[in-house]
């Protein structure tokens, strides 16, 4: 069975000061509660962890517990992401073998390529959506280019990341102290010469940072909903 981490916890300080990114509402949806469906229906998943900014968590979670009553847990955040999915590993039942730890902000994730994901689990301790990079890329200096990157062995990568639960728990516990900053999980498990393996993904999962990208991810919803009437 799977756990699933959700990390909510951010401030969302480039978006807007006044209201978190993840919870604002697409139709009256928020965010968060968008993400959080890609999971809740499906029988593999038998939690949902969701870690939660210490202002908010109070409304916040007694609204999700209310909502998602079956599946859903919620824990305070951290002081950045990674100490977050560490809150959010400490509660997962230890008796499943694998974790998902999906960001808050990435709502549209393609359900085939998620079941594809899980089975591969069974041959692999670390499974990653990723998708080829195909832009030029180019390493700068200021504002001058410094060279060309070749892009042939690079990929962009997206969540959620999935997990053996023990491992990737451990070695969160490894670098708690340390003055390392991972910015997503797999770089923890590479840190420690671990096997990643990463799926190219059918679809591009954005991450909503900025309101250009809230209306791109509107523009999405919208196209989905169309795509289900049809």
């Amino acid at each position: 069975m799977f756990s699933c981490i959700i990390t909510a916890g951010g401030s969302g300080n480039r978006f807007d000061k006044h209201r978190k990114k993840q919870f604002y509402t697409i139709d009256n949806k928020p965010i968060l509660n968008i993400t959080i469906d890609n999971f809740y229906h499906l029988d593999e998943i038998n939690e949902i962890i969701i870690s939660l900014p210490a202002d908010e968590y109070e409304n916040i979670s007694a609204s999700l517990i209310d909502i998602y009553s079956n599946k859903v847990k919620c824990v305070v955040g951290g002081i950045n992401r990674q100490a977050s999915v560490l809150n959010a590993l400490n509660i997962c039942n230890d008796s499943n073998k694998y974790v998902l730890i999906q960001d808050a902000v990435r709502p549209f994730i393609n359900r085939d390529d998620l079941k594809q994901m899980m089975s591969m689990m069974k041959d692999n301790h670390a499974v990653i959506p990723a998708n080829k990079v195909k832009n030029t890329l180019k390493k700068v200096n200021a504002n001058k280019i410094i060279e060309t990157i070749d892009r042939e062995d690079l990929i962009e990568v997206y969540t959620p990341q999935i997990f053996d639960l023990k491992m990737i728990k451990d070695f969160h516990h490894n670098v708690k102290d340390s003055k390392l900053v991972f910015t997503d999980d797999a770089s923890i498990f590479e840190y420690f010469k671990e096997t990643v393996i990463w799926y190219e993904t059918k679809d591009i999962n954005i991450k909503i940072t900025t309101k250009e990208d809230m209306r791109y991810a509107e523009y999405i919803w919208h196209e989905m909903e169309i795509k289900c009437t049809e």
